[in-house]
Parts: structure tokens; C-alpha cells; sequence
């Protein structure tokens, strides 16, 4: 193959415009002769700072790095016209890593250690839509590459870096804080070692303390570590019971919840223990929550926080288990009013959690409201729409980008249920829902029965009936299970025990905009994996 490529006819340009599959092919079988070969031709020349093709943006160092094939990188850096330091543009943006980047990104130590053998390079390199810069301790402190840290640190150390410079990250974390928001423990301690690292500075726009950013995503050890530092700055109201309490009930985080609401400030030692060692939620969820709710200060501070809200909560995640906790305490303590379970209560943008649910048609978060004894159906958004419920799911509906079934699902609903203040044209005025009843209380105090909300007056079109049926089991077929009429019969206080373990997961999915870190787009929009060649007559001569 190297003999084939190496004949006069074979140009430069033929091999970038048809052969850059071969040469990503050479790199990932580490066929070292065979590149040694190719670069010391000069054919490889003109394409060797260039994109290799199949969407990816990136250049032959940068896709020896991906893969963590640290000889190739070696072999590549012999070469003087090979840019080390490449952070290739995309649509005349910078948007991807430099190669030491994407490899401590990705956890290769030995290509990590080989860039940096490189006397010419940079660890701060330009990344992001502002182009912005990162750096390797940045990226696996994030990502949790314990032994990359270490030797970043030294590194850093021998070129006279601070450590808590957050002047590489595009949202201001610094390396403590990218640590202990995807909860790599070791990380943490590993960074706490250090008489230099900074313990409680605030996360950029957020405002949030490191503490508040491990609680709020439930990572329990990390916040124990955290928690058991001489540095954390325990008067800091931001790192106090209450605080991390209220964080860690608005995102849900019941396990974390538990061990809080026993949290003495005067003596931590025992929630400590508790956050290091405990395993998984000891209660059930609906006393936990109660317990939250008879709290004196997590009322105070929800009162103060104005908008804080659980019931906002279960509408924009589409959170049914937390809806059908909240029911059942509503259930069970008629009369009982707080600032986090009341049903209207508005969000920043003065819409009701009946608007946050229509706004991404949640079928089943809107029909559990309904259930709720104190919905106001007719209730009117504070924002610059002024609009009902009802009303946003008919204006919805004229956008093409909406789920038009969905929504008209929602309005038929929403008009069964008495809401006023909307005219619809209606393409059958037979096609109403019949209003199901109120949830009723089963005689297993943690099982709730809900009714069919299928129900369908007896001269409604039977096809119709079956589409809102199949449209409402499409969007959250995993009712029956949740109010305990599947499984065995296991209800709403023991559902999903799994999701109740306490430790230190990494987030999945958020509406919090910290989630987005464009430290990171490198690894999503750089198809390294989907680079693997179909096996064909031109790969199977390198084999």
C-alpha cells in the first residue's frame, strides 16, 4: 500500500480528495512504517493541518489524540510543518479543542504526556463561540481523569499557572468547581490537597457556592468532602443547612433531601458520615416529602425565594412521579398550604404551572393537574401574553414546529374540564372528552388509583376516542406503574427505588443553562466515533 501510494501519479491533491479514509484508516491501525513512510514523501504536506473529511473538522493529530494512539502523535510532532496547537474553525468560527485538549478531555494519558513533551506547546488554547480558551486541567477535572489532573498540576506548577484561574473556561468555573459539578470525588480531593485551591468562590452568573452546586445535583460524597474541609466557609448562609436543602428539594434530589433535613449545623460530623457511606434512600418518598414541608426553614426560605415551586418543577421536566407525590400529599393534608406545593403559583415569567405544562404539551403533568383540588383552569399568565391556559394551547397550535395532536388533546381536555375565556372552531362538535372524576385514595396508603381520562361521550366517534387514547398512552405510558396498579402492586412510595440511590451521578438532562458548557462541544460535534471505515477492498489491503 505505501509503495501504491508513493508512485508518481499519486498526488497530493488525489490522496486529500480521495484517499482521506485510507490515511484516518492508517492512523487508527497505527500502521507507524507505513505514515512514517507517507509523511517523510512530503505527499501528506499539503492536507497534514487540514480536515479529514466525514464531517469531522479535525486534522491527523487531532484524530490520533481522539483515539488516544500516542505514537502516532509522536511520529506526527517529529514533523515541523504538524501544528500541535491546532484549534480548527468551523463555519470561520473556532469551535474545536487543540489536540492536548481533546485528549485530556478524552482521559489519554500517554498522548497527554507526548503533547507535552512538545517544547512549542500552549495549554490555553482558543475554544468556543466567543473564542474563549480552555486548558487540559480544565477539561479533566471535569471529566474526571484523576492521573491527567495530577500530572496538569505539575505541570502547571513547573510553568508558573495558577490553578484557579477560571480565565480558560467560557462560564468561570475553575477546576474545583468543573470537579464537583459532575461529581468526581477523587477529583476533588485530589484538588483539595492544595493549600492554593480556592474553596468558596461563587460560580459565575449562578451565584451559586461549590457546596450549593453539589447538593443541587445530588452529589452526595462530593458534598461530605466538601463539607469536611477546614476551608468551606460553614458561616456562609449559601453553605448552610437550609440552602443546600432548598437546592437539592428543587431539583428532586429525595435521597440527598433525607440526609439533610437531619443536618446539625453545630455538630456536621454525623452528615458527613451519612453523605460518605449511606448507599441508597431509607424512607419512602411521600414522607420525605412531608418532612420537608413541615420544616420551618425550608418554608421560610421557598417563601423568600418567591418563585421556588415544586409543582413548576414537575411541568418543566415532565416529571409524573413528583405530580403524583405531590397529589397524594394534597390527599392527605387537606387544608395545608405551602409556598412549593401551591398549584397556581406563578414562575419569573408570571406563567402558572398549568402554562409551563401546555408550553411543551406535557399531557400527563396537565392531566394530573386537573386532579388537583385547588387548580384555577381559568388562571392567567403574568407575562407579556396575559393569556389562559386554554388560550396558549389554541395559539400553539398555528405553529408548524408544535405537536399539533398533542395539543389538541390538551385543549379538548382543558375544555372538559370547564375552562372559559377561548372560542375554538371545532371540526366535530361531538368530539368532547368526558371529565373524570377526582383521583381516589386506594386502601394501601401509598397507591393512588387514577382513573381512565379517556372517557368518551356515547355518541363521540369511536375512532376518535381510540386516537386520544393511543396519543395519551404514546406520551406517558408508564402511568400504571407509577400509581401502583402494575408491578405488583408497588406504589408511589416505593417506585423507582433506583433513582433514589445516594451518590454521585453525572447529570443527564436540565433545563438549567449551567448544563451547556461549550468547554465541551468539541467531543459532540467531532464525529471521532462514527469515523470507523466500512470494511472494502482499499482497508483490507492494511490489514
Amino acid at each position: 500500500m505505501a509503495t501504491l501510494l508513493l508512485l508518481p501519479d499519486i498526488t497530493p491533491e488525489w490522496i486529500f480528495s480521495d484517499m482521506t479514509s485510507t490515511i484516518r484508516r492508517i492512523v487508527l491501525k497505527e500502521q507507524i512504517a507505513m505514515l512514517e513512510c507517507l509523511l517523510e514523501s512530503t505527499k501528506l504536506d499539503p492536507i497534514i493541518n487540514k480536515p479529514i473529511g466525514n464531517g469531522s473538522s479535525g486534522s491527523l493529530i487531532h484524530f490520533a489524540a481522539a483515539h488516544g494512539h500516542a505514537e502516532v502523535v509522536g511520529l506526527l510532532l517529529k514533523y515541523g510543518n504538524i501544528d500541535p496547537n491546532l484549534a480548527p474553525k468551523r463555519y470561520g468560527f473556532i469551535y474545536e479543542l487543540s489536540p492536548i485538549n481533546i485528549a485530556a478531555s478524552r482521559g489519554h494519558f500517554e498522548t497527554v504526556e507526548k503533547l507535552l513533551g512538545h517544547p512549542g506547546i500552549i495549554l490555553n488554547t482558543k475554544t468556543g463561540w466567543t473564542n474563549g480558551t480552555t486548558n487540559p486541567l480544565l477539561l479533566a477535572s471535569r471529566k474526571g481523569h484523576v492521573e491527567i489532573v495530577r500530572l496538569m498540576l505539575k505541570t502547571f506548577d513547573q510553568r508558573g499557572l495558577g490553578v484557579d484561574d477560571t480565565s480558560g473556561s467560557s462560564y468561570k468555573r475553575t477546576p474545583l468547581q468543573g470537579a464537583v459539578f459532575y461529581g468526581h470525588t477523587d477529583v476533588v480531593k485530589l484538588l483539595l490537597l492544595r493549600q492554593d485551591i480556592d474553596v468558596n468562590p461563587s460560580l459565575g452568573k449562578s451565584g451559586l457556592s461549590t457546596c450549593q452546586i453539589a447538593a443541587r445535583h445530588d452529589h452526595a460524597q462530593t458534598l461530605g468532602v466538601l463539607l469536611e474541609d477546614s476551608r468551606t466557609d460553614l458561616s456562609n448562609t449559601k453553605n448552610g443547612r437550609v440552602s443546600l436543602l432548598f437546592e437539592a428539594a428543587m431539583e428532586v434530589r429525595w435521597s440527598l433531601v433525607e440526609v439533610l433535613l437531619d443536618y446539625d449545623e453545630a455538630s456536621p460530623q454525623d452528615t458527613v458520615r451519612k453523605l460518605s457511606t449511606r448507599t441508597n434512600i431509607v424512607g419512602n418518598r411521600i414522607d420525605i416529602l412531608e418532612n420537608l414541608l413541615v420544616d420551618e426553614g425550608f418554608r421560610e426560605h421557598c417563601t423568600k425565594q418567591g418563585r421556588a415551586n415544586l409543582w413548576l418543577v414537575a411541568a418543566r421536566t415532565n416529571n409524573l412521579a413528583l405530580a403524583m407525590l405531590l397529589l397524594e400529599h394534597t390527599q392527605r393534608n387537606k387544608g395545608m398550604h405551602h409556598p412549593a406545593t401551591d398549584v397556581n403559583r406563578r414562575d419569573s415569567t408570571g406563567d402558572a404551572p398549568l402554562h409551563v405544562a401546555v408550553l411543551s404539551a406535557r399531557i400527563g403533568v396537565v392531566e394530573l393537574l386537573l386532579h388537583h383540588k385547588d387548580i384555577d383552569i381559568n388562571i392567567i399568565s403574568k407575562g407579556r401574553r396575559g393569556d389562559s391556559a386554554v388560550q396558549r394551547a389554541i395559539e400553539y397550535t398555528k405553529y408548524s414546529w408544535k405537536p399539533k395532536e398533542a395539543l389538541s388533546y390538551i385543549i379538548d381536555l382543558l375544555l372538559a374540564h370547564g375552562a372559559q375565556g377561548a372560542s375554538r372552531k371545532r371540526n366535530d362538535d361531538t368530539n368532547n372528552l368526558v371529565v373524570p372524576p377526582l383521583l381516589a385514595r386506594a386502601e394501601d396508603s401509598n397507591n393512588l388509583v387514577l382513573p381512565s381520562l379517556s372517557g368518551c361521550a356515547e355518541h363521540q366517534d369511536s375512532r376518535s376516542a381510540r386516537v386520544d387514547e393511543d396519543l395519551r398512552q404514546s406520551t406517558h405510558a408508564s402511568w400504571a406503574s407509577i400509581v401502583g396498579i402494575q408491578d405488583n402492586g408497588v406504589g408511589s412510595g416505593e417506585m423507582n427505588r433506583g433513582d433514589d440511590v445516594l451518590g454521585d451521578m453525572t447529570p443527564t438532562s436540565s433545563d438549567d443553562w449551567l448544563e451547556e458548557d461549550p468547554d465541551v462541544t468539541f467531543e459532540e460535534w467531532m464525529h471521532f466515533d462514527d469515523e470507523e471505515m466500512i470494511e472494502d477492498n482499499r482497508s483490507e489491503m492494511l490489514d
